[in-house]
């Protein structure tokens, strides 16, 4: 598949819930949200179509990953609601591998371009490169093959709320 380019996104109403320190599974440090309703996405491709993505109801993600030093330099991950999009995309694509490594990443790189990040730095080419960077880097791989890190974070939290069900994953349409 050639580089994806994004004319658009958009998506189903986010409803989530942050989980309180207690919920996470003895890191009280580490932010963690829990989607509410199922997340649809629809990106609109120049080159591909469009790609869907569903995001089901109790998915758990960290947002943008890395810490405080990431973010200091990029943001928390959480705001504005169109960057958590894109990390939610990115987190649940990473976890399922139903796309491609390079493309999850093309895909949050774009996210990010057709997005209003709500400054300037975050509406750069400097910070969509840096992202890119980082999330594509060997460590990117070592988490998007090994997925220990994801599913315990899913499983710490889902324990006694029933099966967690795999179901929905992303798919291009053309």
């Amino acid at each position: 598949m050639k580089r994806i380019e994004l004319t658009s996104v958009s998506w189903s109403p986010l409803k989530y819930r942050t989980l309180e320190p207690n919920e996470t599974a003895g890191q009280p440090d580490i932010k963690l949200i829990q989607l509410l309703d199922p997340l649809m996405v629809a990106l609109h491709t120049k080159n591909e179509g469009t790609i869907r993505i569903t995001i089901p109801a109790e998915f758990i993600s960290d947002g943008r990953s890395g810490g405080m030093v990431a973010d200091w330099i990029v943001g928390d991950g959480f705001t504005p609601e169109a960057y958590l999009i894109a990390w939610l995309v990115h987190d649940w694509n990473f976890l399922t591998n139903s796309l491609s490594f390079g493309l999850t990443n093309d895909i949050l790189r774009e996210m990010l371009r057709v997005t209003d990040g709500g400054s300037w730095w975050r509406n750069s080419w400097g910070y969509r490169r840096l992202v890119y960077r980082a999330v594509s880097s060997p460590l990117g791989l070592h988490y998007y093959e090994d997925k220990r890190d994801y599913q315990d974070m899913q499983n710490a939290h889902l324990i006694g709320r029933g099966s967690y069900r795999w179901g929905c994953g992303s798919q291009i349409v053309k």
